[in-house]
């Protein structure tokens, strides 16, 4: 990314994407220098950050390099499927010219001449083939008794394409390093329990090149602050993208309060500190026991109001 400033160098006009296939780095005096059409880009204003870079690498590496050679075989195999569909998978017509009925009615002066009558036979043959072309779908059949119309059904099929294609699909998914419930693969025996997870384990992914984004808009943005004069950091930071229901986060909320609550019961934590957990900040107040339907094994009455003989008195005279 790099940032554009005005002619006066005094404001930034916009932030532009940089084709990262158009960056290319010469170590110079120890450092990656980054060149673009031989325009030197070591200036304050040009971020680069690569995916999975490596120390000695700072291209890093694209994660779809794997699935390339992977998508042309399945390129190749639907293109084949598509021959094999388009000349076996539907009937076709079967029409027979009785050859011995055109000899028959083939004209005198040519039967003995081979090459004419050759040639007249493929005249036939054309005329047959061109009439039946031009047959519209919902067209009937009406022809001499010379020809002879039949159906051939389409030929039984010898491989399943959908095997194979469920083979591919699996390597495709191998290969992008993804789950099927994202590809809209799920299978019969998944459960949305199995999904969800799926899902988890597919955000930690995406939680690394949104670190590597928030990283340039973060370094992009505090050096924006800074042309105008404001001293300081800004952290970009994407929101996490929430996959439970609305009845789902609320039983999750309701047992992260009973279990703060049960810590602050059991003298772990202070009041304070079981708000912090559940919401974040400090409690408003003390909780209203009485509200709740807490009681206490505290007496009532003052001292002078017990009797003598009143067990938890300290005034009793009785004795075991």
């Amino acid at each position: 990314m790099e940032m554009v400033m005005d002619s006066e160098f005094t404001d930034v006009m916009f932030l532009a994407n940089v084709d990262p296939d158009t960056i290319d780095f010469k170590v110079e005096q120890g450092r990656l220098i980054p060149y673009q059409n031989n325009v030197k880009l070591d200036i304050p204003t040009f971020f680069h950050e690569g995916l999975d870079e490596s120390e000695v690498d700072p291209y890093g590496t694209s994660p779809f390099l794997s699935v390339i050679q992977t998508l042309a075989f399945h390129q190749q195999v639907m293109e084949d499927i598509k021959m094999v569909i388009h000349n076996q998978g539907y009937g076709k017509y079967d029409i027979k010219i009785v050859e011995e009925v055109l000899l028959k009615r083939m004209p005198i002066q040519i039967r003995n001449n081979e090459k004419k009558k050759q040639q007249w036979l493929n005249e036939q043959l054309d005329l047959i083939i061109n009439m039946y072309q031009k047959l519209d779908p919902d067209a009937a059949f009406v022809h001499f008794d010379s020809v002879e119309v039949d159906m051939v059904d389409g030929a039984n099929a010898t491989l399943d394409p959908q095997k194979i294609m469920a083979v591919i699909d699996t390597q495709i998914l191998g290969a992008l390093k993804q789950y099927s419930t994202l590809m809209g693969r799920r299978s019969q025996g998944q459960t949305e329990q199995y999904a969800k997870l799926e899902i988890k384990i597919f955000m930690k992914s995406v939680k690394r090149v949104q670190f590597m984004i928030e990283s340039i808009l973060s370094r992009a943005l505090t050096k924006l602050i800074n042309i105008h004069g404001m001293q300081g950091f800004v952290f970009f930071e994407f929101n996490d993208t929430e996959i439970r229901t609305e009845l789902e986060k609320v039983n999750f909320e309701q047992i992260a309060i009973q279990n703060a609550q049960k810590k602050r019961d059991n003298g772990w934590v202070t009041q304070d500190e079981a708000s912090i957990e559940v919401t974040g900040t400090k409690a408003a107040s003390d909780p209203d026991k009485e509200m709740l339907g807490v009681t206490t094994s505290e007496p009532k009455g003052s001292p002078d109001e017990r009797q003598p003989s009143d067990p938890q008195s300290g005034d009793s005279t009785s004795s075991d």
